[in-house]
């Protein structure tokens, strides 16, 4: 995996999601650049959003439509959840990850997805109230061993809050994520959609720590 392949990988991927129906709407992958050879590969997104959106893993109705109204994604599914994927590279070694599912809080009106914006729909919906409110948590896989301790993994997965950092084996490529978004949470795309049960997983060398190992983690070798 490098800068270049990522972005040629995630452009097909997107593109196979809208054409499919899968996603709804995409943003094209944008390549940004820092000192020391890094780079990150992440999703096109206006120039105002809010530096703390970032990092943050609330799961509050508001967070979701302000990620929508900025457009803060990599795709947004049929259903309104959206995918959020970020790789950081330092020249062509992988340096990080954000791979983040937000499910959608409401429960949409596909007809109406049709018929409305997005964005209108979403603020449509907040109008009439926390009844529509569905209680699903975003889950979001990170790898980041520059911030690697005893209490915080270099590679894992975190839902429900902040300190919730379950252990991964290893950083995930972008086949990994499909298939843990698409078997989990859409069996019935999965099933029917051939490209996403045959995108390539690429396995990563390990990055967990022994003590790691003796506690529940996740783990994508095979």
């Amino acid at each position: 995996m490098t800068p270049d392949s990522i972005i040629r990988e995630l452009t097909n991927f997107l593109s196979l999601l809208l054409r499919s129906g899968v996603a709804i709407s995409t943003t094209s992958p944008v390549e940004t650049r820092g000192p020391r050879g890094l780079r990150r590969i992440t999703w096109s997104r206006n120039s105002a959003v809010p530096g703390d959106l970032f990092r943050n893993n609330s799961s509050t109705v508001s967070e979701y439509r302000d990620w929508i109204d900025w457009q803060g994604y990599s795709a947004v599914l049929l259903d309104g959840s959206f995918v959020q994927i970020s790789y950081d590279f330092e020249y062509a070694e992988l340096k990080g990850h954000r791979l983040l599912y937000f499910p959608c809080p409401f429960d949409l009106d596909v007809e109406l997805l049709n018929d409305l914006p997005l964005t209108e729909l979403v603020h449509l919906y907040l109008d009439e109230g926390i009844d529509n409110v569905r209680l699903r948590t975003p889950v979001r896989f990170d790898y980041d061993p520059g911030a690697s301790s005893e209490i915080h993994p270099a590679s894992h997965m975190t839902f429900q809050w902040e300190h919730s950092r379950i252990p991964v084996m290893s950083p995930l490529s972008l086949g990994h994520f499909i298939q843990f978004v698409f078997q989990n949470f859409y069996p019935y795309l999965w099933n029917a959609h051939p490209f996403l049960k045959e995108w390539p997983r690429v396995e990563f060398g390990p990055t967990i720590s022994r003590e790691e190992r003796r506690a529940l983690h996740f783990s994508s070798s095979v």
